[in-house]
């Protein structure tokens, strides 16, 4: 190959190496940065989210973290975790769905320490004003004036209500302006005082339930026991994520919500990421890969054996391949021989110059003639000679045509 040739190639190859890098570099990063995810997810590594936290705790030698990705039905509960529930926004409508709570209870029923954290709220819904609504006045004539959705909204808060016992407080604090601080009640080894990001606070608790923070007066941190296991609620999830983590960190309050659990549970499919069943997931599940890699090399064995022969040729059959072949003028009379008898080649060469003249053609003025000596001659053509000798009788016929014309035409 000429060396310019080769240089083209080996360009092109380069540029398609860094394509192909720069493809694979630019995914790695867009990954690795995790802003594809929901704010407070432990696949997100950016401020606003939580894989600081993640890895720290899996440094832990006692303790064992993982993700669930799967429906909170799945997790097993002859264990107890400590499940953790990150950014969690109350617009969801979870909490006031029973098939959502069933596993939550399920899981406390087993031991387990549930900790929920809501996403930071800023206190612009007036849910308060719908919930005394629906429950002052639900024997008054405006009563019927009502929506569905404000009746069944109204049902779902009551359910919840019944069910832990307790209400959320949409209100911005007076004096509010997003941040401000919690303070700690009771006599626990904990901050003092937090930064809070969230208007989100608590009210109407039942006797179960105990304050660990407040904030101007309203809960922000309550626990209660649940069954077997603790049950944990904070307005905000700030304290959980990179950012806190960096210029913030509270290990002892992180310490206290993980518990004496030595198996810790990060929750995604609230934040909508969900694995869902299929053959990569079996695959990566039961460790495949190998079996897979397998496969695929025995394909390009396969592919690569039926266009090179592995076993190098023998001299006889590189004998029997070098044999010389004929052309195609040799093919064409072998054709011949084999479909046309001696008898009728002369026949049918004249019926084919026939199909080939012309309408107009002065050819067709000796038709008769090449036609009688083609019969003539065809019964004396027994062999290859007589068929030569009607072949050069019919050029005569033509030939003395052509003398006459140009004696005609001088």
């Amino acid at each position: 190959m000429p060396a310019r040739h080769l240089g083209l190639v080996a360009a092109f190859w380069l540029v398609a190496l860094l394509f192909v890098y720069g493809g694979v570099r630019l995914f790695q990063f867009r990954f690795e940065t995790g802003d594809i995810y929901a704010e407070y997810s432990s696949l997100r590594s950016d401020p606003l989210g939580a894989r600081a936290l993640y890895q720290s705790l899996e440094r832990i030698d006692s303790l064992k973290v993982s993700r669930n990705l799967s429906p909170l039905s799945r997790l097993p509960l002859d264990r107890k975790h400590a499940l953790i529930i990150a950014g969690f926004k109350y617009s969801y409508g979870l909490l006031e769905n029973p098939n959502w709570l069933q596993p939550i209870e399920h899981l406390l029923g087993s031991g387990s320490r549930i900790v929920i954290c809501f996403y930071p709220h800023e206190g612009h819904v007036p849910t308060a004003k719908l919930e005394q609504k629906g429950a002052t006045k639900r024997e008054d004539d405006k009563d019927k004036k009502q929506s569905e959705e404000e009746i069944a909204s109204w049902k779902r808060k009551l359910f919840l209500t019944q069910r832990w016992g307790l209400e959320f407080d949409f209100t911005r604090a007076a004096a509010s302006q997003g941040q401000s601080t919690v303070a700690l009640q009771g006599s626990l080894d904990l901050p003092e005082t937090l930064s809070w990001h969230s208007q989100l606070s608590f009210k109407k608790l039942s006797p179960e339930w105990k304050i660990v923070y407040w904030r101007q007066d309203r809960p922000a941190l309550i626990e209660r026991p649940m069954g077997s296991g603790t049950l944990v609620l904070a307005s905000d999830s700030y304290f959980l994520s990179n950012e806190a983590l960096w210029k913030d960190r509270q290990s002892r309050l992180l310490a206290w919500l993980i518990g004496p659990h030595n198996q810790v549970v990060f929750d995604e499919t609230h934040l909508g990421v969900e694995e869902g069943p299929g053959v990569m997931s079996l695959v990566r599940k039961y460790r495949m890969h190998g079996l897979f890699a397998s496969l695929f090399l025995l394909a390009g064995l396969f592919v690569w054996k039926n266009m090179l022969s592995l076993v190098p040729p023998s001299a006889q059959f590189q004998a029997t391949e070098n044999r010389v072949g004929r052309d195609s003028a040799a093919g064409f009379i072998n054709l011949l021989r084999r479909s046309i008898p001696v008898s009728r080649v002369i026949q049918a060469c004249v019926q084919q110059w026939e199909k080939s003249l012309p309408a107009s053609s002065p050819e067709r003025a000796r038709l008769s003639q090449v036609r009688a000596v083609a019969a003539r001659e065809q019964a004396k053509a027994d062999s290859a000679n007589h068929v030569v000798a009607a072949y050069q009788a019919i050029c005569q016929v033509l030939e003395r045509k052509v003398t006459i014309e140009r004696t005609k035409n001088p």
